[in-house]
């Protein structure tokens, strides 16, 4: 009888059938138990095993994949040692296989004569209006025409002038080694994977699934540092030191800072908590239509994150959490306070009189005129709240703001080059530091921190990093997304669109955390913050449908 059962068809399809049915559930679980098992497994050649499960379920859906990305993110300090010395981190490593599967996806539609999709697309999702092959020249020329038209003329802009301005800085750069490895980590990683993610993940289902990436990342993160806290006190050190888990004790003098294990600071781990925390908070405030229990999910995972960023002690992700989270509660709490506004929509509150251009420009003004006053009095008072209980840190980044305005004082349009500020600033690496280690004679607090590697401030370390070019181009690029995201929250208005308003508010709450924290400190010029920033403008492309009407084959 066991032996006829096992011989009926229907007993043999059956699982196939029902894991068919659940494919959607068990994808992503299946994807991220494979990338963690390659990820944690110590042996290279069980590492493979587990790496070719990953590429296999990536080939089945490369936008399941693209979209759970942000899971890997925050572990590039800690990388993957695929063999001997040989690392790259996990970020790394999932995009390479989405990168190898995209391209074999590409090459087998243009070598097979497919039917044509529902949808008008080939396997690979590139176009293939015909039916045939998507190869050749007239076919990449429509891909180029409408990821420009989805990623938006204005971004892209902002993107390539960013890229240029790495790219120049480079070519100058005293290390060009640490120069190239930064550029790769920083923008040309960060822009390819906005580039498949903008051509793949479309509409409420992969939004949906990108956004709780984010957060799901943000619980690990917080998971570990509140292990940390509790009694697992331990930390990696860098790879240069070999990666190795060493004690990490309770400070005698202040309180422990929670690293989160995998981060190098808890600076760090508090930066990334900072950017999950609103898009958490949107989910359970604004989640309008959405299933009560998802709603709840968010709210739990909202208060499970803050007691880990209040245990990194890192007083500028404090600041950016705040900021982060009163906007998004400022738009929650904005249709209660208009409904005695007789004929006033919350719409038109929040769309046309608080976030006029007029108000946005002067905003960003003030903003930039903030990052740039390292020695004025509004910089030094933000700087003492944020460095409130920290011995000499207020002074020591005082100090550093002055060193990086000398160094873009000396090289005012191109700057220094990606990760080149410790080459210029300690004097163990030149004869002629930029360093203020002393004044009237006497030695400062700077002199005692010299390898401090980026000027702790995201003007200054677009300028010295990418140029000019970088800057403004990062600033259009801030620009189209703030534009973006009122364009997603003006039509947000129904009910039935509810991951329009969450999306648009949670990446303005995790934009506002960041460019609040890179006052003072890095936000931008670390592998996770990079893609996390390029992370939002992918976020909203996915459900920004309103540059889809303007897609023409060329």
């Amino acid at each position: 009888m066991t032996s006829a059962s096992a011989n009926d068809p229907a007993f043999i399809h059956a699982p196939v059938r029902w894991a068919r049915r659940y494919e959607r559930a068990l994808l992503p679980c299946g994807l991220i138990l494979a990338l963690a098992l390659y990820y944690v497994t110590p042996s290279p050649a069980l590492s493979l095993l587990w790496l070719a499960l990953v590429v296999a379920l990536t080939w089945r859906s490369p936008r399941t994949a693209l979209a759970l990305l942000p899971l890997t993110f925050p572990f590039w300090f800690v990388p993957k040692r695929v063999y001997g010395s040989l690392v790259f981190p996990l970020s790394e490593v999932t995009l390479a296989v989405c990168v190898v599967v995209v391209a074999g996806r590409a090459a087998r539609r243009a070598l097979t004569p497919w039917p044509p999709r529902p949808d008008g697309e080939g396997e690979s999702g590139l176009p293939s209006p015909s039916g045939r092959g998507a190869g050749g020249e007239g076919s990449l020329q429509r891909v180029a025409w409408a990821l420009l038209a989805r990623i938006g003329p204005v971004t892209a802009l902002g993107g390539a002038l960013l890229l240029v301005g790495m790219t120049l800085g480079v070519i100058i750069a005293r290390r060009p080694h640490d120069a190239l490895r930064a550029w790769r980590w920083e923008i040309v990683e960060p822009l390819v994977y906005l580039l498949l993610a903008a051509w793949y993940l479309r509409g409420r289902r992969w939004a949906r699934l990108t956004l709780w990436a984010l957060v799901g990342s943000g619980l690990i993160i917080a998971a570990l540092a509140t292990a940390q806290t509790l009694g697992l006190h331990v930390t990696f050190t860098p790879v240069g030191a070999g990666e190795r888990l060493i004690a990490y004790r309770p400070s005698l003098t202040g309180p422990y800072r929670a690293t989160a294990i995998v981060y190098g600071s808890a600076n760090s781990a508090g930066a990334w908590l900072e950017r999950a925390l609103p898009v958490a908070l949107a989910i359970a405030l604004l989640g309008r239509g959405l299933a009560r229990r998802e709603r709840l999910l968010a709210g739990a995972a909202t208060l499970a994150l803050l007691p880990a960023l209040f245990w990194t002690d890192s007083r500028g992700a404090w600041l950016g959490a705040a900021a982060g989270l009163a906007l998004v509660a400022l738009v929650w709490l904005a249709p209660y306070a208009v409904n005695a506004w007789e004929g006033v929509s919350a719409a038109d509150i929040l769309v046309y009189r608080v976030w006029r251009w007029s108000v946005l420009i002067v905003g960003l003004s003030v903003l930039a005129l903030l990052w740039t006053a390292g020695s004025s009095l509004w910089g030094a008072t933000l700087l003492r709240i944020a460095t409130a209980g920290h011995t000499d840190t207020g002074a020591v980044r005082l100090l550093l703001w002055q060193s990086a305005l000398h160094m873009i004082r000396d090289h005012p349009l191109l700057g220094i080059g990606p990760d080149q500020f410790l080459y210029y600033y300690d004097p163990a690496y030149t004869s002629h530091p930029y360093l203020i280690s002393r004044i009237n004679g006497h030695l400062t607090v700077a002199a005692y921190q010299p390898n401090l590697a980026h000027p702790h401030n995201l003007a200054l370390d677009l300028w010295l990093s990418a140029g000019l070019l970088g800057l403004a181009g990062f600033v259009v690029v801030v620009v189209a997304l703030v534009s973006r995201a009122m364009r997603l929250l003006r039509r947000a208005g129904g009910a039935g669109e509810p991951w329009r308003r969450v999306a648009a508010v949670g990446v303005l709450g995790a934009l506002l955390a960041t460019l609040t924290h890179g006052m003072v400190d890095s936000a931008y010029f670390q592998p996770d913050l990079a893609l996390a920033f390029w992370w939002g403008v992918a976020a909203l492309v996915a459900l920004d449908r309103a540059t889809a009407k303007h897609v023409r084959e060329r």
